[in-house]
């Protein structure tokens, strides 16, 4: 079974341990301002990437890259470097954003199902964006066939299927967002999308 914050735990543990040494008070204080240097140290790249969400939400992104760099040169999850990658995609850095998705696949720690999901629906955008619309299909195509589901493949599918004129594709993925009750935005306007295509312009202006 996992323990809920096993960190926080270990730190009270790890506090109550040094004050219990048989050493005198300066010899305690120094272990323990020690060990919080340390584990700010270990952190940093959580820090430097709290910094630069609150830089990017600002429209800083200079500034956000620069902290966002130094995240990644620390120590960080992967899903961290991948929610990175998709903010740098989705403004505009494409070719940065790309290649911190191709070296999550590099990985040998670290990795899950669900992550390469995220990873192959994010390439599929920049597949788009490149032009080649065909193999963001395709790829988007592959992770659904694998069994992962989220509102995010299923826009990214149906966008791709009604640029690529697979209409009875795109209307399967609509039916099963609203079997499966995931709702968008993004899924609305491909709803419309289709109508418009089949000429159902009443539904289409209803949507």
């Amino acid at each position: 079974m996992k323990i809920k914050n096993l960190g926080l735990y270990g730190s009270l543990a790890f506090t109550l341990i040094i004050i219990l040494l048989p050493i005198g008070r300066i010899s305690k204080l120094i272990i323990l301002f020690g060990a919080i240097a340390g584990l700010l140290f270990y952190r940093r790249g959580i820090l430097y990437y709290g910094k630069g969400n609150k830089k990017l939400q600002s429209g800083a992104l200079d500034e956000a890259w620069a902290l966002y760099r130094k995240a990644l040169s620390a120590s960080i999850a992967p899903n961290i470097r991948i929610s990175i990658a998709s903010m740098m995609i989705q403004q505009g850095d494409v070719s940065e954003g790309a290649a911190l998705l191709e070296t999550y696949k590099t990985l040998t720690k670290g990795r899950t199902k669900e992550l390469d999901a995220v990873v192959e629906i994010l390439l599929s955008m920049v597949y788009w964006i490149d032009g080649d619309t065909k193999k963001a299909l395709d790829t988007v195509r592959a992770v659904h066939e694998a069994g992962f589901r989220d509102s995010n493949l299923l826009i990214n599918y149906t966008t791709f299927a009604l640029m690529e004129s697979e209409w009875k594709e795109a209307k399967t993925l609509l039916d099963e967002a609203e079997e499966k009750k995931i709702q968008s935005p993004g899924l609305d306007d491909n709803r419309a999308w289709l109508a418009i295509v089949q000429n159902n312009w009443v539904e289409a202006e209803e949507i």
